[in-house]
């Protein structure tokens, strides 16, 4: 473990992966201290910290006065912080350590709300994956929604309370939310998702291409007004099984999942109580058997491998970073190679 005291000033040229460990509380104030002598790192890994917020409003200082720090990252991925409240707070603008920030991963961060603040833009970011965080109430809000103009990828799987994706700002005047740039979509397992936005707001997804809408019940449509999506031709429900629906165009489509799964969800309940009836009938014949409370199986299996668990920390200076694996692969890559080197 490397404390404040121990960092070594320019002697860290070519580090571009970094990963930050199990700091004890004492030390979990913020990564900056560590920061200011990477200008060369391109990918931030933060596991199991008792941080509650990864940048404060306030920047770091010295006798000197405030520290610069040269470092932009272009991936950051955050990883079982279960005392994180936010990545930034409300009302401030992003953190300069993130201007170009292209990937964004957040996995088991159970007390984070939402992503980050309305005043928070993400111009740069490609790639976006949340996972795991069941205090999520919805991740964007339009405003930081319309600045995601280079996003290309948006996964969201197993957030429990996400009631929606992109939520209404508070006095927006403009009605219509274009993602010019995603192609690829997947919303897996949010038991609570009722839209992918707002019901005030219009839909333009012009390239999109791959849609996943998987374990999704309450889901009634897309969004309250009109979605285009003219690249689209199927929803998948299941990606491994290559199961999927169509309808003609999304908002259709969604609707019609949905009123499947209702009709098959009142036909399985109609199904357990004609069973218990006849069960019944058959215990008052014989006078010899036993009611057992029948349940509904439920025949979805989730196809997100969850991480393995990480051992130490560790740094690596290799010149290439791959930014396109998933989160449990980078992990497993990472306890692969980690005796390669060691802050």
């Amino acid at each position: 473990m490397v404390f404040q005291s121990q960092v070594p000033r320019n002697q860290l040229p070519k580090l571009n992966f970094l990963r930050l460990y199990e700091l004890d509380d004492a030390q979990a104030t913020s990564p900056y201290w560590f920061l200011q002598n990477i200008s060369s790192l391109e990918w931030l890994f933060i596991q199991d910290y008792s941080f509650k917020v990864i940048f404060p409003e306030e920047r770091p200082r010295d006798e000197n006065g405030e520290i610069e720090i040269k470092t932009q990252i272009k991936k950051l991925t955050l990883y079982k912080l279960n005392e994180l409240q936010h990545i930034c707070r409300e009302g401030c603008q992003l953190d300069p350590v993130l201007d170009v920030l292209e990937y964004l991963d957040v996995d088991k961060c159970s007390n984070l709300k939402h992503l980050v603040p309305s005043s928070v833009t993400l111009n740069h970011l490609t790639h976006l994956e949340v996972q795991n965080c069941s205090g999520l109430m919805y991740l964007i809000t339009s405003a930081t929604a319309r600045s995601l103009v280079k996003l290309t990828t948006l996964k969201i799987i197993e957030c429990d309370s996400v009631e929606l994706i992109v939520a209404e700002e508070e006095g927006e005047s403009r009605n219509e939310i274009a993602f010019n740039s995603l192609e690829v979509l997947e919303l897996d397992s949010l038991s609570k998702l009722q839209m992918f936005c707002s019901s005030n707001y219009s839909m333009k997804l012009p390239l999109l291409e791959k849609l996943v809408i998987r374990r999704c019940p309450r889901m009634t449509s897309f969004s309250g007004r009109e979605t285009s999506a003219p690249m689209l031709r199927k929803i998948l429900t299941d990606e491994q099984e290559g199961i999927w629906c169509w309808e003609g165009d999304l908002t259709r489509t969604v609707s019609k999942m949905f009123q499947d799964m209702s009709a098959s969800t009142s036909g399985a309940l109609s199904y357990e109580e004609d069973g218990a009836e006849s069960k019944a009938n058959e215990i008052d014949n014989s006078g010899k058997q036993e009611i057992r409370k029948h349940t509904i199986p439920h025949t979805g299996s989730s196809n997100y491998a969850k991480p393995s668990s990480p051992a130490r920390t560790f740094a690596s200076a290799s010149k290439e970073v791959d930014f396109n694996r998933p989160l449990h692969s980078q992990i497993a890559a990472i306890e692969e190679n980690r005796d390669g080197g060691k802050v």
